[in-house]
This record gives structure tokens, C-alpha cells and sequence, in this order.
């Protein structure tokens, strides 16, 4: 086939297959511009998840009837003049493709209002055909709006999500430059709905709070750190007892530009290695700055990763501000110094060539009384609660409750050895028997060693708990409701927009489960009854986990359909209400558990968890033997 230029069109709509993937690829830019434009206040407007409608308002400096034709055309922009700018680049947007590339694949319209001009300007793109600048009506600054995406783009169309799914990404955009420009005021709105409402803020700490709670502010040191080649690192850093089951609550921003990058999230994560459980993730909001020409920003087309010249200077960067800033909130909990010392970090004190970080101290009213963590070392078995209710109705220590025996007294064990006592089972229970097996004990705070006539069965404690709960819920929602066990005093939970979105969309699958949930204002809910077949010691703390997981897994939700949505979110409720691997269990409890989790798969539960794990693996005689060299 002989070689053709492509058309106008046809260049437009690849150039926007780089850079705009879904609604919230939109906003990111328009956000960008917006923020690049001076904003102090930028109001987004959405219509099923922005696929209809995606407005962004805002009252930056605006644009004049020339600016604004110069605008819809491709590399057109007024942040760059020569290639030497690309090196200290000190803005978000910078390639002059935003504009043309959504207004080939939507139907795009831009009122304009430059400051001290007399009127506003509007241009219409459809389809990348331009219309003629009109005067129009509108205060300073610039509207943006986008209807119908990729309806002339089919192919692109149907991979989108729905649009509760699309939503969670247009807050997930917007919740990170949020928290890069916490000095601007953000509001959202969806199909009429306010979603999040952001005043400015003078501090890192009091934007966490509005897009999060003030409890979480509670969880979180100060961090800086520098080094000797300018680089430097501020922001808040979760404690470690404050963790995720995903990185979605980490950020990380380049020079205020924020970034999810491999090499940055390689190295928050190994800042806390050693502190966190397994697969859990930290939380954090932390602000790098380096000098003109050490990052290139101009390597993706959408300006998600960039390049360091020195990689090695992210790792030592974050290293250094996150163990410091947990060291000093140690040293803070148990009185040796105070929690968050140092002069408040201000516009003034940055000399980046980069915009400023204002002021991002996280210090509470009153730092709290207790210890917030202690990484050196694990808990001694003294600590450790007398009693893990894991069934309901458990008494206190020594007590007493269904499925859980008080071991008889027991000759003194061998020194550094815990002993092997028999549980004596509860009223309508099976007892332990030669046939059913000998309790030995819990292994290293996640796994139960029961001794069998075929050898020793090692029980993943997590998996084997997750399973019995998932089966026990499915069951009570296939008799047709779940029952549930109402709250003395209704608990209110705030939660992240993103968070109160995805329970708000599963309330209908949540209430067939057993849980009874109501509006609280703004981002707020409140619990008045979980599922009986739960027991639940820390209701808020299991509301943001669960709300986290049902995030975590929009995209394989509408992969899968309707039925795996369901699925999914039985199997992170139970997830999430389950003993956790790495949880220290009384002897009595982990007996219980043990007990009934084979007696159960005895009569025939799965043999894995509801996300494939495997629940138990049996070592025999034979191997044991083999081990020890014995025949």
C-alpha cells in the first residue's frame, strides 16, 4: 500500500487515544489547566461518571478571543516558548494536546473570561470541527465543558467502565492535585449531587482531614528530610499501625506534580520495610523537590512517571524523612521529645524553582497519651488480649463462651515451650478425639498445628476463618435475609469520597448481607446493624477496609459482571471480618477456631479461601521423619 499523510481527523483521534483513556483522564487535564491557570477555586461537575457530562469551572486568569482559538489547536500552549524550558519545567500541563485531543472524540465547549476583559468568549468543538469565537455572558476565568465522550469513537466507548466505576477514577484524579494544591478550593458535583465540597486550606493536614477524617490526622508524623544535592523531602507519613491493603492512600508528589511512578513507589514502600504486616500498604502524602534539570517530566504522554537523573537519591530521600518522622513520633509517645518540633513549613521556605509548598504540619490540638507503635519489636505474649471474641457471647478472661474451652491445668511445660493443652470443648460442640485430631498451638501469630492420625495439618488461620464466614453469609442471603444484630448506640463513620461513593453504590448487596446503613451527611454513614453472622470490635476501622477493597476491585467487577460483583463483595466482607494472619490468638481461640474449621471441612466446605488460597496443608509421618533423618 503506498504511503498517505493521515487526515487532520484521524491524527487528532490517536493523539487522544494517548492521552485521554477514560472521563477521568479529562478531568486530570482540565484540572491541570485549570490549577496552571492560577485557580483558587475549581468547581467539576459530573454526569454519569462524566461520560455525559464533565464540566470543570474555574476562576483563574482566563483567556482572550485569541488565546482561546490558539487553545483547540494542537501544540498550542503558553506554558513552554523554547525547547530550553523543558529542562526546569514548573508546570502541570505543558504539551498543548489536551484540548484538541477531547475536542475530536466529544463535543467540547470553552467560555473564557481573561481578567479585566470586559466580556467572555465561547468556542465549540465537535468532532474536531472548530465554530467561530462568540461573545457570551461569564465571570473571569474559564468554563469547560465536555458532553457525550467518544461517541464518535465506538471502539472506545464500550471499554468504558460504569458509571459509579468511571466516578471513583474522576475522584481519584481530582483527590490527588487536591492534595497537591491544598491552598485551592475544589467542589464536586454528580448527577446533581454534591460529592465533595474542599475549602482551601492553609495546611497539608487540614486538606487530609476534609478528603479523609480528623482521626486519620491523629496517625500521621511529620516528615522532612534533605540531602546534599538539594533534593528534599516533606509531607506526613503514616504511622505504621495506619496501613492499607493497597498503595491507593500513598502519595507521592514531584515537584507539586503527583506522580505514580515505579521507581517513587519502590522506594515509599521499602522506607517501611519491616514495619508493616505482609501485602499491607503505607499511608502517606509526602512532597519531593528537587533542582532544575534532576527529574524530566516529558516521558508519558499522560505526565504520570517521570525520569531521575540520580534514582538512587528517591530512595535515600524517603528512607530518611519516613524512619525520622516515625523515630521522632516514637520518641513522642513515650515523652522524650516533642511530637512535631520544628518551625511551621512555609511558602517562603522552599527554593525550588517549582511552586512552593505551603505549610504541611500535621500537629493535633494535643498529641495523644498512648504509645502510637513500637517497630522494634512484637508485643510480648503478656499483651496479648485474653479473649478474641470470634463467635459472639465470650466472657473476659477465664470466662467462658460458646466454642471456647478453658484448658485443664497442665504440668509446668519445657522451658521456652508452649504447652499442648486439650480445649474442653463447649456445650454442643465435638470434642477433640484421636480421631479428630490433638490442638497443638498457634505458629508464628498466623497458623494452627493440629496433630492427626495422618500427621500434622498446618492451617492457615486467615484463609480457614474467611472461608467459614463467607459460607456462613452466603448462606443467610440465599434463605433471603441475612440476620442481623442491631447496634446499641449507631455508630457514625466519615470516610474519603471515594470510600462513601462504593459503599453508597453496594448499600442494596450490604443490606441483603445484614448491614443497616444511612446517610450522615456529606461523606458520612452511619451504622446502625452489621451482619450477626460478624463479630466486629472496631466498626469504623472494618467500614474504611471494606470500602477500600470494594475500590480496589472495580475494574475486575466490570469484567466480570453483576454476579462477580456480588460475589466480590461477599468475599471482602468476610475478608475484612476475619482473624487476620499475623494476629496473636489466646490458646482457647485459636482451639476453637481450629475445631471448627475441620469439623466443617469435614462435611464438605471448600478447601480454600473465597480468593483461592489454600486453607490447610498436611505434613506427614513419613516426611517429618525424612526431615530429621529417620526412616
Amino acid at each position: 500500500m503506498p504511503v498517505k499523510v493521515l487526515p487532520p481527523l484521524v491524527r487528532d483521534q490517536i493523539a487522544a487515544g494517548e492521552v485521554i483513556e477514560r472521563p477521568a483522564s479529562v478531568l486530570k487535564e482540565l484540572l491541570e489547566n485549570a490549577l496552571d491557570a492560577g485557580a483558587g477555586r475549581i468547581q467539576v461537575e459530573l454526569a454519569e461518571g462524566g461520560r455525559r457530562l464533565l464540566r470543570v469551572t474555574d476562576d483563574g486568569s482566563g483567556m482572550s478571543r485569541a488565546d482561546l482559538e490558539l487553545a483547540v489547536e494542537r501544540f498550542a500552549t503558553s506554558k513552554l516558548q523554547s525547547a530550553a524550558d523543558l529542562a526546569a519545567i514548573a508546570t502541570l500541563g505543558f504539551r498543548g494536546e489536551a484540548l484538541p485531543s477531547v475536542g475530536a472524540i466529544s463535543r467540547l465547549a470553552i467560555t473564557s473570561r481573561a481578567r479585566g476583559a470586559e466580556s467572555a468568549w465561547r468556542l465549540a468543538v465537535e468532532g474536531g470541527a472548530k465554530s467561530a469565537p462568540e461573545p457570551a455572558g461569564a465571570a473571569p476565568g474559564t468554563s469547560v465543558e465536555v458532553r457525550d465522550l467518544f461517541y464518535n469513537v465506538p471502539a472506545r466507548l464500550k471499554f468504558l467502565k460504569s458509571p459509579r466505576a468511571e466516578l471513583d477514577k474522576c475522584l481519584a484524579a481530582l483527590t490527588a492535585l487536591a492534595l497537591a494544591r491544598f491552598e485551592v478550593a475544589f467542589s464536586v458535583e454528580h448527577d446533581g449531587r454534591t460529592v465533595l465540597e474542599l475549602p482551601p486550606a492553609e495546611r497539608l493536614a487540614d486538606r487530609v482531614a476534609a478528603l479523609y477524617s480528623p482521626e486519620l490526622v491523629e496517625h500521621l508524623a511529620e516528615a522532612e528530610a534533605e540531602l546534599g544535592s538539594g533534593a528534599r523531602c516533606r509531607g506526613l507519613a503514616g504511622l505504621p499501625g495506619e496501613h492499607r491493603p493497597n498503595g491507593s492512600d500513598a502519595f507521592v508528589f514531584v515537584n507539586r506534580r503527583p506522580i505514580r511512578d515505579r521507581t517513587v513507589s519502590a522506594a515509599l514502600n521499602a522506607a517501611y520495610t519491616g514495619l508493616l504486616p505482609l501485602r499491607r500498604y503505607p499511608v502517606a502524602f509526602l512532597f519531593l523537590e528537587f533542582p532544575a534539570g534532576q527529574v524530566d517530566v516529558n516521558v508519558h504522554p499522560t505526565k504520570a512517571e517521570v525520569r531521575f537523573a540520580r534514582p538512587g537519591e528517591v530512595f535515600a530521600l524517603l528512607e530518611r524523612a519516613v524512619r525520622g518522622a516515625l523515630a521522632r513520633a516514637e520518641m513522642a509517645a513515650v515523652g522524650d521529645a516533642e511530637p512535631y518540633g520544628g518551625p511551621a513549613l512555609d511558602a517562603a521556605a522552599a527554593d525550588s524553582p517549582a511552586p512552593a509548598v505551603p505549610a504541611i504540619r500535621a500537629a493535633p490540638a494535643a498529641p495523644p497519651a498512648r504509645a502510637r507503635f513500637s517497630p522494634a519489636a512484637p508485643p510480648p505474649r503478656a499483651a496479648v488480649q485474653p479473649r478474641l471474641d470470634l463467635w459472639g457471647g465470650a466472657t473476659g478472661a477465664g470466662g467462658q463462651g460458646p466454642g471456647i474451652g478453658k484448658p485443664p491445668p497442665q504440668p509446668p511445660p519445657m522451658a521456652g515451650c508452649q504447652p499442648a493443652a486439650a480445649v474442653v470443648p463447649a456445650p454442643g460442640l465435638r470434642p477433640w478425639s484421636p480421631e479428630v485430631g490433638r490442638f497443638v498451638g498457634q505458629a508464628l501469630d498466623g497458623f494452627l498445628l493440629v496433630e492427626r492420625a495422618e500427621g500434622l495439618a498446618v492451617i492457615d488461620q486467615h484463609a480457614l476463618h474467611e472461608r467459614m464466614l463467607y459460607e456462613d453469609l452466603r448462606a443467610a442471603r440465599a434463605a433471603g435475609a441475612a440476620p442481623s444484630q442491631g447496634l446499641l448506640i449507631p455508630q457514625a463513620v466519615e470516610l474519603s469520597a471515594r470510600h462513601a461513593e462504593a459503599l453508597r453504590a453496594s448499600r442494596a448487596e450490604l443490606s441483603a448481607l445484614g448491614f443497616d446503613l444511612e446517610e450522615f451527611g456529606g461523606r458520612s454513614l452511619l451504622i446502625r446493624a452489621v451482619p450477626a453472622a460478624l463479630k466486629l470490635a472496631d466498626l469504623a476501622g472494618y467500614l474504611v477496609e471494606l470500602a477500600g477493597e470494594l475500590v480496589a476491585g472495580d475494574e475486575r467487577e466490570a469484567a466480570h459482571g453483576e454476579e462477580a460483583r456480588r460475589e466480590r463483595l461477599l468475599a471482602a466482607v468476610a475478608c475484612k471480618a476475619a482473624v487476620k494472619a499475623g494476629e496473636r490468638l489466646t490458646f482457647e481461640a485459636a482451639g476453637d477456631l481450629a475445631r471448627r474449621g475441620l469439623a466443617r471441612l469435614a462435611e464438605g466446605m471448600p478447601r480454600s479461601c473465597p480468593h483461592g488460597r489454600p486453607i490447610l496443608f498436611t505434613l506427614d509421618r513419613a516426611e517429618l521423619a525424612r526431615r530429621v533423618g529417620r526412616k
